[in-house]
């Protein structure tokens, strides 16, 4: 029933919210991907916040420009706000959005064609959410060879793109790590539930959190993948709990399988003594925070970066020169700072 009611969640929309530009201290040597472009060693790199005062206004109406976007995936809910941020920014801007996505969260054949056919339909940019680090590489460089703008918007890292947009993933982790040494000073032992091996999501937010840890009386004991999949984290989750029968918490690279986690803990009868914290901040995430199942979620506001990375791609196209990597804002959310208005970000208290 709890995995009925978590898929009937999923198709609940929301509002769409504003909200300010959060960030925390990084430790001082990050684990970063092993491509030649992380957007966590980015000197230059500022908060979305900042644009309206470093930079030009955008006009109230742009020129009649054409952007196709390339969704990682519309059956997850953080990608589907993420689309409806760029769709409503785009509207008010005069845009002309076509978005596409692949069957699956982890079609990457087919996110590479639908990419390679979108390329002859000569967009004045593109909004790319690649599934890894590489699939999509060769029509970037396709993109590139014919002087066609291609921003990366979130997850992982095209690291030829003009431009990065989303949240430092390597402070999911981190937020998680410090919230878990504040109210278990004791320790103990942990797990992270990753999503599709080599992405540069899973790297930094495993690392983020992994590190945190380290010279703490916490032991990670398990580090497994689960595909982004709610099923396969129910699976490998359980196989986890066998073995550690005295694990205190996990961390799951996003809300969807942090949902499997939390049913495999209720039926090993441990929901309260083993928390399950999730990253995305998606509607139904919320809900099972308010509900006692979920202990937090790492909410990167996708709605709002989907609107940032919509204007990010109009002040580039209207000839501005912005930093390569700008940031979206992120917080953890819990039970205590749900309904707290200090605690989130400005215009999300409604949530």
């Amino acid at each position: 029933m709890l995995l009925l009611a978590i898929m009937a969640l999923l198709a609940v929309s929301t509002a769409v919210w504003r909200s300010s530009a959060s960030r925390i201290a990084r430790p001082a040597v990050p684990v970063a991907g092993t491509g030649p472009f992380d957007p966590a060693r980015e000197a230059d790199a500022i908060q979305s916040a900042l644009l309206s005062g470093r930079f030009e206004p955008l006009p109230k109406r742009a020129r009649n420009y054409r952007i196709g976007v390339i969704m990682k995936f519309l059956g997850n809910h953080y990608w589907q706000l993420l689309a409806a941020g760029m769709q409503s920014r785009a509207d008010e801007l005069g845009v002309r959005l076509d978005i596409r996505a692949p069957s699956t969260e982890s079609d990457t054949s087919g996110q590479l064609e639908l990419f390679e056919g979108m390329l002859y339909r000569n967009y004045d940019a593109y909004l790319v959410s690649p599934q890894t680090d590489l699939n999509l590489r060769s029509a970037l460089l396709q993109a590139r060879s014919r002087g066609q703008m291609v921003l990366n918007v979130n997850d992982a890292v095209l690291y030829e793109a003009e431009h990065w947009i989303g949240p430092n993933q390597y402070e999911n982790g981190v937020r998680v790590a410090q919230h878990l040494k504040a109210i278990m000073p004791e320790g103990g032992e942990v797990a992270v539930i990753m999503g599709l091996a080599g992405s540069y999501a899973v790297i930094n937010r495993t690392a983020g959190f992994v590190d945190t840890l380290e010279g703490s009386p916490f032991t990670v004991v398990a580090k497994e993948g689960a595909d982004w999949d709610l099923h396969r984290a129910l699976q490998v989750s359980s196989g986890i709990l066998d073995r550690y029968p005295r694990l205190r918490a996990f961390y799951c690279n996003n809300d969807i399988m942090a949902f499997g986690v939390v049913e495999a803990v209720k039926r090993r009868n441990k929901l309260g003594k083993v928390l399950v914290f999730g990253t995305d901040g998606i509607p139904a995430a919320y809900d099972s925070i308010r509900r006692g199942e979920l202990a937090g979620t790492v909410d990167s506001f996708p709605q709002e970066t989907g609107r940032i990375a919509m204007e990010v791609a109009v002040r580039l196209l209207e000839g501005q020169k912005l930093p390569r990597v700008i940031f979206s804002p992120q917080a953890l959310i819990t039970r205590e700072t749900l309904n707290r208005a200090d605690a989130l970000p400005r215009g999300n208290e409604a949530r």
